[in-house]
């Protein structure tokens, strides 16, 4: 019988040994990538982001003066129908003396029993409880409402904090046959969102919040309640 010494043997190797070997690169290349790191929009106006989920969009809205409030970025859906969630971001206008957050929900929370007390809409739930975004306070609230005269069930999920001395109020609204699916997204991005580390009080500002009298009411308009866009 011949002997071999060495790698005398010209066998092919078998089919089972290459499969193995294929999968063996293959599992060892995805490990040498690494997860991938996420995506986020970047607000550069007034210094948030907020995670970029798949099949959201930033809606073409005129964001117009960052420093004078209003509204300043929408996301919706990608091929949305009337009644799709939306996710908007209002801020205040820039002011001399900085908004209390407690205020800030309090006033948010007035203008939605106003439209209640006025006919526009009728709140059948509502929930409410703190929270902290990064190093900040915040407030979160679900309002469950019905629209008057449609009488669409309309989900509003609204977070409500204080940067850089003014209120941000971050709303993500829907007719509730639409939003319920898309729950596990729009808590991704809401829980998502990061701010920078605490600004210095701008120049010329005050260190003590106080009421902001002077700004308008943010009515459901701003913060989304309307199903259509």
């Amino acid at each position: 019988m011949r002997s071999c010494v060495g790698p005398c043997s010209t066998r092919p190797a078998r089919p089972q040994l290459v499969a193995l070997i294929a999968v063996i690169a293959a599992v060892g290349s995805c490990k040498s990538r690494g997860p991938s790191a996420p995506e986020y929009f970047d607000l550069h106006e007034i210094g948030l982001r907020i995670p970029k989920l798949a099949n959201w969009s930033r809606d073409a809205v005129d964001g117009g003066n960052s420093e004078a409030g209003g509204l300043t970025f929408r996301l919706v859906r990608d091929n949305a129908i009337a009644g799709s969630p939306r996710l908007d971001i209002v801020a205040e206008p820039r002011r001399a003396q900085s908004t209390h957050l407690e205020e800030f929900l309090t006033r948010n929370l007035r203008d939605m029993a106003e439209l209640e007390a006025t006919g526009k809409i009728r709140i059948t739930d509502i929930e409410q409880h703190p929270f902290t975004i990064g190093p900040r306070r915040a407030h979160r609230v679900r309002h469950e409402y019905l629209l008057a005269g449609t009488q669409a069930a309309i989900t509003q999920l609204s977070t409500f904090f204080v940067l850089d001395g003014r209120g941000i109020a971050i709303t993500a609204v829907g007719r509730t046959e639409l939003f319920s699916p898309l729950a596990p997204e729009i808590d991704a991005m809401l829980d998502g969102i990061e701010v920078p580390p605490e600004a210095a009080t701008p120049q010329g500002a005050s260190t003590h919040p106080t009421k902001p009298e002077a700004i308008a009411p943010i009515d459901l308009g701003h913060l989304g309640g309307s199903p259509g866009r």
